[in-house]
This record gives C-alpha cells, structure tokens and sequence, in this order.
C-alpha cells in the first residue's frame, strides 16, 4: 500500500506497476494472494512471480508453485483487472535440495505452469457464469443504498450513524456465509466430472 501511494502521489501510478511475489503475503501471515488482489483492487498489479513457500516454513523457499485454489484466486485477480497489460509471470521456483538434476528444474517449472494455466480456466469460468459475483453482490448489498452507502463512501459522520443507531435500534448479525463461498469456489477449482 505504500509504494502504490507514493506512485500516486508522484504522478507515476500510470508509468510504474507492481511487481508482485504471493509468497511473501504467505511469508507475512497473510492468504497467498492477498497482495495481489490488492494491486489489481488499484489496478496497479503489473507482474506475479509464479512460485510459492513451504507454509510451515518461515522463510523464502520460493518452490514452484503448485497448489490449484491458490493460483485460481490470484488469476481470477488478474483477470478482474483485465490482464496484466505490458506485465507477466515469472518463474521463480526453485527445485527442493535432494532434486539434483535439471530435468527437476524443468519438470518444476512445467509444474507452475500447468497450475496456472488450470487457475486460468477456473477463474475465467468463475468470472463467466457471474454466480460468484452475485452471491458477493448479494452479502454486501447494504453498502449500495442508504446509510450503508453512506459510511461507503466516506460521507457519514459519527453523529449520523449514532442517530441511525438510535431510531433503528442495533444492527442484527448476519452470517458471513464463508462457508457458502468456500464451496461455491471449490466447485470452480474442482469441477464435477461431465
């Protein structure tokens, strides 16, 4: 987030995109493709390094990626923000200690490779058939109107949401449906055999 400001603060966010490595938001404690979604969120996200960490590794090991869920959320990033314009994917992987020979190399490379070409798919038929998007649309439609917009957008004060508060009574809890959206992405990264 701060280098996107400084960019922008300096005029240069149409010139510069970020360079991003999902691994090191996994390294942060953070989902893998947390950082990207955020630069595509900004339409700053110019290039991804397709490799991955040991998660119960503390450290950069930067392996080859291979895990189809990761990858889909961030292809299904860079597909919302239309490409990755004059960016790309690197392949940054690194084979395991005991793989000693360049054949390993390769095949681990191959391996990125088919993992995100298969996110590719998934997130292009998630995208598609717009299911997704209208159950998250659907969770968050209090933001689009009245005072929920309001807070949105930045324009309520405190005293206005206190008023509401008041003539309204409390805010009742709702379901988050993580469990719904787990599955419902699930069903695109491992889809029922036809």
């Amino acid at each position: 987030m701060a280098t996107m400001q400084m960019l922008r603060h300096f005029g240069l966010d149409k010139q510069y995109k970020l360079y991003i490595k999902p691994a090191f938001s996994r390294l942060m404690g953070r989902p893998y493709e947390h950082d990207v979604g955020m630069a595509a969120a900004y339409n700053m996200l110019g290039s991804v390094d397709a490799s991955d960490s040991f998660s119960e590794f503390q450290g950069t090991s930067d392996i080859c990626a291979k895990n189809q869920r990761d990858a889909t959320y961030v292809m299904k990033c860079v597909l919302e923000q239309s490409g990755l314009q004059q960016g790309g994917f690197t392949l940054g992987g690194r084979v395991r200690r005991e793989s000693v020979e360049p054949r390993d190399l390769f095949h681990g490379h191959v391996l990125a490779m088919d993992t995100f070409a298969r996110a590719l798919r998934n997130a292009a038929r998630m995208i598609a058939d717009g299911c997704f998007a209208r159950s998250v649309q659907q969770r968050y439609s209090s933001y689009k109107s009245g005072i929920g917009e309001r807070i949105e957008k930045g324009a309520a004060t405190f005293e206005e949401c206190e008023e509401y508060i008041r003539k309204c009574g409390e805010p009742q809890p709702q379901s988050s449906r993580y469990e719904h959206y787990e599955n419902m992405f699930s069903y695109y990264v491992y889809p029922p055999r036809q």
